[in-house]
């Protein structure tokens, strides 16, 4: 009966040993195929997430793609921009751009092309294809406005010199200079042959050279850099795109670059990520644009006197003109302007109090000592031009007759626009901060810690300006991802 007994036990216990055995597999099967499921859902949201980088990228593309159709479009800007695709193995986001241009009351424009735009709104549209067995398609869109600013026109009449600083020569930047825009970012600085940007410098602007540009430790940029060969920076902060005509693009350590980046050649870049950068691939040479001429024969200056100003030739003693500059010129209380053979040297430490709106034309050119003052004798803002006129010069690029200012202890106060111009070296040396622009027919040198706070200073009398537009360049109100 024991025996028996415990012949039944066993028999049981096997079959439970082969119960707690199927259990404990098809547990281990059940855990295994939420492995596989987590593994195959991390792996498509992986998919997912990299599809969506890259149409971000993508719209960006054609964003920057709109920029360059409309400062390459002349007078005629694109009604329709072009589509395109980005590749990064193994997915390819196609983007669409599309682009809508305002009036000045903020009034969309419908007939096309355009007419009197001073806006445009860039919409850039992107979508990758779909991941295998999911017909969602990751979409983005990029959008940027931006404004419009005619390059030539002007008839002769107040001219189209919209940048902050301007050199048909090289232009130099020292450390720490400091360029702030008065709308945003839009304190644009170009050269007709190379630019640099020295460390520590912030410039709230686009830079642009038609042949290399040069950015060291610190520089950074609050638009962008194009450049009509080589772009070559370290350790910058650029907010824009960054464009190299026909040579290459040199990102170095430190670097970031938000927009993208294109280039004929190479391109250098840590991040440059899919969709990010576009070497062999050129976005062409930034628009050239002429040395404004603004002479001081009669037939230019009567530009000036149908805009207000009285115009006396004075060339009788050079060394104290500065002085009647002062006592008289700055304060018969309507619009003066002073033209003269003479080298105009203000000494150190004068007080220039104004009374009214001031051009000085000074053929033998123009120096500013330190700890000079510039102020106005109200609230009203005065415009100062110190003008040394673009027929003093026999030929370009040149050193003298130029136009030197020691900003160190000069100090102009806010209701001072200045214009500075000389068809020669320009140089502002020290401390100092200035509102308003500065054009250089050569190269235009800055010193350690100088600012400029850029305002548009209306100017006449511009011998080469056309009477019509022909064309337009932007600046950038924003840029931003939309979905």
């Amino acid at each position: 009966m024991t025996i028996a007994c415990l012949v039944r036990q066993r028999s049981r216990d096997r079959g439970n040993a082969l119960l707690i055995a199927v259990m404990v597999t098809s547990v281990c099967l059940s855990l295994l195929l939420v492995g596989v499921v987590m593994g195959v859902s991390s792996s498509r949201s992986s998919g997912v997430d990299r599809q969506r980088v890259l149409a971000v990228y993508a719209a960006e593309a054609g964003v920057d793609g709109g920029y360059t159709a409309i400062q390459a479009a002349g007078v005629n800007l694109p009604c329709t921009l072009a589509s395109g695709d980005v590749h990064a193995a193994p997915d390819t986001a196609s983007y669409t751009t599309a682009v809508t241009y305002f009036d000045a009351s903020g009034a969309k424009l419908n007939t096309c092309p355009p007419v009197g735009p001073v806006q445009a709104l860039i919409r850039s549209t992107a979508t990758t294809n779909s991941l295998g067995g999911s017909g969602s398609k990751p979409t983005r869109v990029v959008e940027a406005l931006v404004n419009l600013t005619s390059v030539g026109g002007g008839g002769g009449g107040a001219g189209p010199l919209n940048k902050a600083m301007f050199a048909d020569n090289t232009l130099k930047m020292a450390d720490n200079m400091v360029v702030k825009g008065n709308a945003g970012a839009n304190a644009d600085l170009y050269s007709n042959t190379s630019a640099y940007c020295a460390a520590g410098s912030n410039v709230a602007g686009t830079i642009t050279s038609q042949v290399d540009f040069f950015g060291y430790s610190g520089c950074l940029v609050g638009a962008s850099v194009w450049a009509g060969r080589n772009v070559t920076t370290d350790n910058n902060a650029i907010t824009g795109f960054v464009k190299a005509g026909t040579g290459t693009i040199l990102a170095g350590t430190g670097t970031t670059v938000s927009g993208n980046l294109y280039a004929a050649g190479s391109i250098t870049y840590a991040s440059c990520g899919a969709g990010k950068c576009f070497p062999n691939s050129s976005p062409g040479n930034p628009t050239a644009l002429a040395f404004p001429q603004i002479p001081s024969d009669d037939a230019s200056l009567t530009k000036w006197t149908a805009a207000g100003y009285t115009v006396y030739d004075d060339n009788a003693s050079c060394f104290s003109l500065y002085q009647k500059i002062r006592d008289t010129y700055a304060k018969t209380g309507t619009k003066t302007l002073v033209r003269t053979t003479c080298q105009v040297l203000f000494a150190a430490d004068t007080a220039v109090v104004l009374s009214n709106d001031l051009a000085i034309f000074a053929k033998g050119g123009i120096q500013i000592g330190s700890g000079n003052t510039w102020s106005s004798n109200s609230a009203t803002k005065r415009n100062v031009h110190l003008i040394v006129p673009y027929d003093a010069a026999g030929s370009r690029p040149c050193f003298s007759p130029s136009l030197l200012m020691n900003t160190a202890g000069v100090t102009m106060s806010s209701a001072v626009w200045l214009f500075a111009y000389s068809p020669c070296q320009i140089g502002f040396s020290g401390l100092g901060t200035i509102n308003g622009q500065i054009y250089g027919g050569s190269d235009v040198n800055t010193s350690l810690g100088f600012t400029l706070q850029y305002q548009s200073v209306p100017t006449y009398g511009i011998a080469n300006a056309a009477s019509a537009p022909t064309g337009y360049t932007t600046g950038i109100v924003y840029k931003r991802e939309t979905r």
